[in-house]
């Protein structure tokens, strides 16, 4: 699949080679027919096979610039599955109806990723949870995360049941290249209890739909997931 075959608004994470835990997102957007004729020439005259128009990139409150010197991947969903292109070369431009953008150039033809990798990150780390109306807190074993959804395990004498709001917390070390320090991160989930079964160690397996979806969640996710495909990109050029 090349980058220009994604469709309009699927989001996007970009991520920097040698910067693990520096992931921007966005979404491709609609340019009119004169100004995507504009872009096609542009691509043929830099020689890429393909490019996409996405929304004007951001770190924060800035726009980001993007120098050639470094390496960039990108990430994206395409029809409930997950693709990604490396390298991939990034223009800030100017459309008349949109105002300022960024294009993604990229001549990368990619397969699809495993699909549970996409949307479920194994986590398999402890954690804590907030549990109904009076936030009852409880130490939980947090199975996997993703965008839609959290699973758990907790103690059956936890007074849990289908419905019940849940916030969960969990901490997440990660090296700081600026700074050259190992920082940790605390990252919080809200969902609803959608599924609740005993196990045969009598611990209740909890599955939750995802209430709120957190920017800097999300940004984890997709980092996670970034990483997890350059290994399994970089496993299949090994075995060939």
């Amino acid at each position: 699949m090349l980058i220009g075959d994604l469709e309009e608004g699927s989001k996007i994470a970009v991520s920097i080679t040698g910067y693990p835990d520096k992931i921007f997102s966005t979404h491709v957007v609609k340019l009119s027919h004169q100004e995507q004729s504009a872009v096609e020439k542009l691509c043929k005259k830099l020689r890429y096979t393909s490019c996409i128009p996405v929304g004007l990139i951001y770190d924060g409150e800035q726009s980001v610039i993007f120098p050639s010197k470094y390496t960039y991947h990108i990430a994206a969903h395409h029809k409930g599955r997950m693709f990604l292109w490396n390298p991939v070369v990034i223009h800030r431009a100017k459309s008349p109806t949109l105002g300022s953008i960024h294009l993604l150039f990229s001549s990368a033809d990619t397969d699809a990723y495993n699909r549970r990798m996409e949307f479920r990150l194994p986590m398999d780390k402890v954690a804590t949870a907030n549990v109904g109306d009076d936030r009852s807190l409880y130490h939980i074993f947090l199975k996997d995360i993703s965008e839609h959804g959290f699973g758990l395990i907790v103690d059956q004498n936890a007074k849990v049941s289908i419905g019940d709001t849940v916030t969960i917390s969990f901490m997440e070390e990660a090296y700081n290249n600026t700074k050259r320090i190992w920082e940790s991160t605390r990252y919080e989930m809200t969902g609803q209890i959608v599924r609740l079964f005993v196990t045969s160690g009598n611990k209740y397996n909890i599955g939750c739909c995802v209430k709120r979806t957190d920017r800097q969640v999300s940004s984890y996710i997709y980092a996670k997931q970034v990483q997890q495909a350059r290994l399994t990109g970089s496993d299949r050029h090994q075995a060939l």
